[in-house]
């Protein structure tokens, strides 16, 4: 079925965004029903069902289903969806430790290297490792290695005389995350199995009958296994396995991982192939069958896919080759960028391309922090969604935000964000998109090949150095290996230079995975075909080595009249073994242009050699940086996905479309729901559209027949209106500017904010206290004194089932202090689980025991006004202190201004009058987290359109008002609204700008402020990171406005 206006304006609910939901805190089904019809009201379709740290509810218990079940009758009344989660926390195939409890051969393994030199003892072991084997070094010439022998482990003094080379078992540490064991071994078959008994059974009895209808899918969480700079990820079944696959003997070959000899590349090529393999074969394919068997989709993402040598070190080789086993496959975007996701995004949409896969997942907006803007959320949502994912799991909806849980990975999409009732658009547009480009099939005619094997190839291993300490030195083996994996990095650069090149030149392209290519790859005519695609044009970026079929295929391809691009040197090898002779044959036909790999060469011959119905140019003929294209085809109508991911360049584009003379073309607005003809210059068959992007802008357009319902406005964009002046005769424009005064009138539409996050502490009973400090150290410090430090790490339900911190705690008194300009202003103080203790202000006690809310509805809100004094205050919270106790910051909440008084504290004063342009931080709301109005006067002399421009806004998002009446929002640039019929005589603008959680929860001490990419509890806590001064966001409208007549 083509796009067409009514599918377009209501897409089907599966493809609205489902957030993780951060099932967090204690739950019962009342709250978790109305947090699920509160998602869908937003436009969200539900969300991911995720156990997240803070999890007091038992795991999978009672209780955990009574809420589960609730949430389900929402969706089914609602027409939502409740996604399932595989773990408790992450990552996934532990079951929150109960696998890796089971066995100490279930706990997540490596096999490290030991080198010690001659006369040196073997290496100290401890608790948790076992000598594995033992080599005697008889000869090398530094990493080059002669002469081994094995060692028996009964002998191993014997060879004391020479070098030896000690593998170790070594399980992985036990911690308080994973509630006192350690992560599980995701190669060990045995363990997983257990795993899956563990929660997917589980699910199925509980939630069976909901499987594929309103339950479609179970996510797996960044599962990983683990190599290092001198290990390999381990199972005792590895040796077994690789004689059996590749016929060789595993300990003999061992040695090449960290030596160079005869065979290294061979040895290093297969022992990475072995451990993926495994690694499948134990997690990703038993999952994947299982959900296939019980009518649930297995989706999720895996660790660590955005480059080659992390790849390398969690899967041993390419994360494509698990997407195999994902019914949706899936990624993880994270931080506010983009540069490092384009191998990322282009991996796992070819992967569903080729594998007939329509859903992509993709878990975005982690990390992000709260200061993300509707236009950073469209950016990023943008540049996956042209590059082929297609369902957001936004990253995260915090069930509840007390304690550590408003650390976890902001920023948070539920109802304590002040924008949660906006984003309702953000998501319909989302879902519009990914409706679009769900539809008919995608246009890809450039196949490049993924390079990945000749980096696992050339990838050697390191040596820990063993030797005893004697007299301040020790005796060390000269000339050890060390690790290099330089060619990692270089495959990995080359191959995004590559695409990049093919991207940024208006094209689109697929990656080939070798392992596909085995399994589905054959040459249909002159087309390269993998699965569900076929491809005209097959690149293939500098590399060693390719596997003979792959080799095979591209003969069978040019002989067929395909057309082959080899970038930089000839490859050498098949499956390392040499093969430079054929190479150089193959080289030398007609069909195969042997290149350097620059972006210019790779250009000018996908332009003369890839066929294509289009070409998408900059206004001078040149490509464009930054810029992409979505082009599928569905029955005879043509549907372009077109986006400028540059944050500060406008972009003039030129569209050529082939043929498409007589054809309609019609823009489709996702935002509205909406869409429009429009008409470009036909150069004899074919027809040229000119178009301008904003920086993060895109467009969403289809060539083919006329569109029922498509209305008549063009995307040519605003006509000048000229008059010609009697004087000289020429034209001038009649636009009239009218800047905005910069003294506001304003509405706060939200209580101010003074955050107290200055602390200290009482032990006996308010008599004395400790020396004041901040939040994230007395949280520390108390714990310590109490004995519950580990608390801090460990999951709340694990500890309550175990017991572990019983009886342990104390009474406490938190004091917080601030200065009042003001006697008796209207104020609330907010303080986390307030009913559990007692609060006083300036000595005299305020009734806790039926608080209201603010925020989050465990933060308890009650009213001090009549407390509070001109000068200093001191406001003591009273409780009896456990491991489930909150030591958090105090707000005090009202009406009232708040200035810094230092560089540490806020200080209550007195509101201002006006607001002047600028930032709104230090003109009384510095912490202020919420809605904020300007007003602004108008006289006008006659009715006119014109359009209102914000002149360097910050707020998440804003909404525009005329006269009291709704004009609509401004959700990105172009920073402008277009106002149809002002009326003459004063007319009143508003423009309501809408702030976020950024200035009230923070991070409010990074170092590096809101440039920090990463935003996580380290953002909170990590000494590292912190500063003592506080960091304030700019909010408001920092230029002014302006309003132009048109």
């Amino acid at each position: 079925m083509q796009l067409d206006v009514k599918g377009f304006a209501n897409p089907d609910s599966i493809l609205r965004p489902a957030p993780f939901w951060a099932i967090n805190a204690e739950i019962t089904p009342e709250e978790t029903a109305r947090q699920m019809a509160d998602m869908i009201r937003v436009g969200l379709s539900g969300g991911f069902f995720h156990s997240r740290a803070g999890l007091v509810t038992d795991y999978l218990g009672d209780e955990w289903f009574a809420s589960m079940n609730a949430a389900i009758e929402v969706a089914k009344e609602r027409d939502g969806y409740l996604w399932l989660y595989d773990e408790d926390l992450w990552p996934s195939g532990n079951a929150g430790g109960q696998v890796a409890g089971m066995k100490d051969e279930y706990r997540m393994t490596s096999l490290r290297a030991y080198l010690a030199a001659a006369g040196e003892p073997a290496p100290e072991l401890g608790a948790d490792q076992a000598l594995r084997y033992c080599y005697a070094i008889r000869s090398r010439k530094g990493v080059e290695l002669s002469e081994f022998e094995a060692v028996p482990l009964d002998k191993i003094d014997d060879a004391i005389d020479s070098e030896r080379l000690f593998m170790v078992r070594t399980y992985k540490e036990k911690i308080g995350w994973w509630g006192g064991e350690s992560y599980a071994n995701l190669l060990h078959p045995e363990a997983m199995r257990e795993f899956m008994k563990l929660t997917h059974e589980v699910y199925l009895k509980r939630l069976g009958e909901e499987f594929g209808k309103r339950i479609p899918g179970i996510f797996t969480d960044e599962p990983q296994i683990a190599c290092g700079v001198n290990y390999l990820a381990w199972w005792d079944g590895i040796p077994d396995v690789y004689a059996k696959w590749h016929g060789r003997d595993f300990w003999a070959d061992l040695p090449y991982m960290f030596f160079d000899g005869p065979g290294q590349r061979k040895i290093r090529l297969l022992m990475h192939r072995t451990i993926q393999r495994q690694f499948l074969e134990a997690f990703s394919k038993p999952i994947y069958e299982w959900c296939e068997a019980h009518g649930i989709e297995h989706t999720g993402h895996y660790m660590e896919e955005d480059t080659f040598r992390a790849q390398i070190y969690c899967h041993c080789g390419s994360v494509m080759a698990h997407y195999r086993y994902q019914h949706a496959p899936g990624i993880d975007h994270l931080c506010r960028q983009v540069d490092g996701m384009l191998l990322t995004c282009k991996q796992v949409s070819s992967a569903a391309r080729q594998l007939g896969r329509p859903r992509v997942l993709d878990e975005i907006f982690g990390v992000t922090r709260h200061t993300n803007t509707f236009e950073d959320f469209k950016w990023l949502g943008d540049y996956d969604l042209v590059l082929g994912a297609n369902f957001f799991v936004p990253h995260l909806t915090w069930y509840s935000a007390k304690g550590r849980r408003k650390r976890d990975y902001p920023p948070v999409w539920n109802y304590q964000q002040p924008y949660w009732d906006e984003l309702k658009p953000l998501n319909d547009y989302f879902t519009r998109v990914a409706h679009a480009t769900t539809q008919g099939k995608p246009c890809v005619d450039v196949l490049v090949l993924k390079s990945i094997e000749s980096a696992t190839a050339a990838h050697h291993l390191g040596v820990a150095l063993a030797a005893e300490t004697k007299q301040c030195a020790r005796n060390l083996p000269a000339d050890a290996p060390t690790e290099d994996d330089s060619a990692a990095h270089f495959h990995d650069g080359t191959m995004r230079r590559t695409m990049r090149a093919i991207m940024h030149a208006g094209y689109d392209c697929d990656i080939g995975e070798e392992s596909y290519i085995e399994e589905m790859g054959s040459v249909e005519g002159d087309k390269f075909r993998i699965g569900e695609m076929s491809y005209k044009v097959v690149v293939l970026p500098p590399a060693t080595t390719w596997r003979p079929k792959t080799f095979e295929l591209l003969r069978q391809f040019v002989a067929n009249d395909g057309k082959v691009l080899m970038l930089g040197e000839f490859p050498t090898e098949l499956d390392c073994d040499d093969a430079a002779a054929e190479w150089a044959d193959f080289a030398r036909h007609a069909n195969v242009r042997s290149l350097p790999c620059s972006t210019e060469s790779v250009q000018t011959a996908i332009d003369e050699i890839a066929p294509s119905s289009y070409t998408l140019k900059g206004a001078d003929g040149t490509a464009y940086d930054h810029t992409y294209v979505q082009h599928r085809l569905d029955g005879d109508q043509q549907i372009f996905f077109i986006v400028n991911s540059d944050r500060t360049a406008e972009r003039a584009y030129v569209l050529t479309l082939r043929d498409a003379a007589g054809k309609s073309l019609v823009v489709w607005d996702p935002l509205e729901g909406e869409c429009w003809a429009v008409e470009g210059e036909q150069h004899g068959s074919d027809v040229v559209l000119e178009f301008d992007l904003p920086p993060a802008g895109s467009l969403l357009l289809t060539v083919g027949a006329p569109v029922a319902g498509a209305q008549d406005s063009g995307l040519e964009g605003e006509e000048d209106l000229c008059e010609v002046c009697e004087e000289c005769g020429e034209e001038h424009h009649r636009h009239v500017v009218t800047p905005l005064t910069g003294d506001w009138d304003f509405e706060r539409l939200d209580p101010n904010v003074l955050v107290m996050d200055r602390v200290s502490v009482s032990y006996d009973g308010g008599k004395t206290f400790e020396p004041e400090d901040t939040d994230w150290r007395v949280r520390r410090r108390i714990a310590e004194r109490f004995g519950t430090k580990a608390a801090l790490e460990w999951q709340p339900w694990v500890a309550i089932r175990k017991g572990l911190f019983d009886g342990m705690g104390g009474e406490v008194v938190l004091r917080y202090k601030f200065e009042s300009d003001l006697d008796s202003p209207k104020s609330w103080a907010v303080i986390e689980d307030i009913w559990k203790g007692e609060l006083f202000v300036n000595g005299a006690q305020v009734d806790t025991a039926d608080p209201d809310w603010h925020w989050d509805r465990a933060f308890g809100k009650v009213e001090i006004t009549d407390h509070v004094k001109k000068g200093g205050n001191v406001l003591d919270f009273k409780v009896h202190y456990d491991f489930l106790t909150e030591v958090e910051p105090a707000y005090i909440i009202g009406d009232f201004g708040v200035a810094l008084a230092d560089p540490f504290r806020g200080k209550i004063v007195a509101e201002p009058a006006k607001l002047a342009t600028g930032s709104w931080t230090d003109q009384g709301y510095p912490f202020y987290s919420g809605r904020m109005v300007y007003k602004a006067d108008v006289d006008l002399n006659h009715s006119h359109a014109a359009e209102l421009r914000l002149i360097r806004p910050s707020g998440t998002l804003y909404k525009i008002r005329v006269n009291g009446e709704d004009a609509g929002d401004i959700l990105w640039r172009p920073w402008e609204i277009f106002l149809p019929d002002l009326k003459p005589g004063r007319t009143r603008i508003e423009i309501e700008v809408v702030s976020s959680l950024q200035n009230s929860w923070g991070p409010l001490h990074e170092k590096d402020g809101d440039d920090s990419m990463w935003c996580g509890p380290n953002a909170f806590e990590d000494e590292r990171t912190l500063r003592e001064e506080l960091n304030i966001f700019n909010y408001g409208l920092l230029g002014g406005a302006e309003i132009v007549s048109l």
